[in-house]
């Protein structure tokens, strides 16, 4: 089912009361979009990623890896 074209509008909001403008335009689609605030941290921590399979983190990645996570894993098995 197809709708009638309808005018385009616009939102300005340096306007008050916020309220939708048409314009002379006939749009093939919306876009709204909305200004978002920057987050900094206060006190960034500076941490080198770690690779996952390094799972002992002894910067390679080994067999002895597999044999320390069976190791935790295993801990407290009957």
């Amino acid at each position: 089912m197809r709708h009638a074209p309808q005018p385009g509008k616009f939102l300005n909001p340096f306007v008050q009361p916020l309220d939708w403008t048409p314009t002379t335009h006939d749009y093939a689609f919306r876009i709204a979009t909305r200004e978002h605030a920057v987050v900094t941290p206060v006190n960034p921590i500076n941490v080198a990623p770690t690779c996952q399979p390094d799972f002992n983190n002894d910067g390679f990645v080994n067999t002895q890896d597999i044999f320390d996570f069976l190791t935790r894993w295993f801990t407290g098995c009957p």
